[in-house]
């Protein structure tokens, strides 16, 4: 009886990792590379449509007349409270600035994405001429698919967690890459508007924090092609290092995220530090 059952499970999870296996890591290829062809695609065409009259562009630079009133009404409060606001000239040549880099805000996503493309593609290449093949989810899925073949059939066991944490661990990585891709397409959409926050110190911290989610969600790309240069590297994956690789490696490209966060934070505090800001 106990024979059966866990026969059974051995079926039932078999057929959830080849099922599992067989499509997750050709969407991930596709989700994890981001380049200018992005702009082209579905929703950004409509999104930055030049012939719409009344698109996301037209919206941002409508926000200048918020600042404009913001800025005169702070110019009569000072006439009482005596703190004056700052210079009128260098308040007109930052809104033209902001509106000007507003106003070409596709063409600048366009620089950033194929320059952070252009990086990816170097790694990538580097990666190539290190192990011989593609750096790319597709042939990491073969290092898994090839280490499974030398570990026991059993899913009721050590090397059936490994597979299962792995097989499983594949199914969370696609939610978090397509919560990436959505929040990259996010803050291109944003992106004029939230260059006009940076007009006003009241605003500014907005433009910021667009910033620094823009930096972390785009370095992604090129740091997933070091990290997966790692496993695809190895040669004998007979080992049980090999084993704790894998896992370490689904781990780091599970928390992907929190790492680059942590590790622009540091740098940060580092410059700030020796008072470099």
């Amino acid at each position: 009886m106990t024979d059966n059952i866990l026969s059974s499970i051995n079926i039932l999870l078999e057929k959830i990792y080849k099922s599992v296996e067989g499509s997750v890591y050709d969407i991930l290829d596709k989700l994890i590379d981001i380049g200018p062809a992005l702009l082209d695609n579905e929703p950004l065409k409509y999104i930055f449509n030049e012939n719409d009259k009344y698109g996301i562009i037209f919206i941002a630079t409508s926000l200048i007349l918020f600042y404009v009133v913001q800025y005169m009404l702070l110019k009569l409060i000072s006439m009482y409270n005596g703190n004056n606001p700052e210079n009128i000239f260098k308040f007109v040549i930052r809104m033209i600035l902001t509106v000007i880099l507003a106003s070409s805000s596709k063409y600048i996503c366009e620089v950033i994405l194929n320059v952070n493309n252009v990086f990816t593609e170097l790694i990538a290449n580097l990666g190539k001429d290190i192990t011989g093949e593609d750096i790319s989810f597709k042939n990491f899925s073969q290092v898994i698919t090839n280490l499974e073949e030398y570990m026991s059939q059993d899913n009721v066991s050590i090397d059936g967690l490994i597979k299962g944490i792995i097989s499983f661990g594949s199914v969370t990585l696609l939610i978090n890459y397509a919560v990436r891709y959505v929040t990259v397409i996010f803050a291109i959409t944003v992106m004029p508007i939230t260059i006009m926050f940076s007009i006003s110190p009241a605003t500014r911290g907005i433009f910021y924090s667009w910033l620094k989610l823009s930096i972390i969600n785009l370095c992604q790309q090129w740091i997933v092609k070091l990290l997966l240069i790692i496993p695809i590297s190895f040669r004998d994956i007979n080992g049980e290092m090999f084993k704790i690789v894998i896992l370490g490696t689904m781990y780091m490209l599970y928390r992907m995220n929190t790492f680059i966060k942590e590790l622009f934070g540091n740098i940060y505090s580092g410059s700030k530090e020796k008072g470099a800001f």
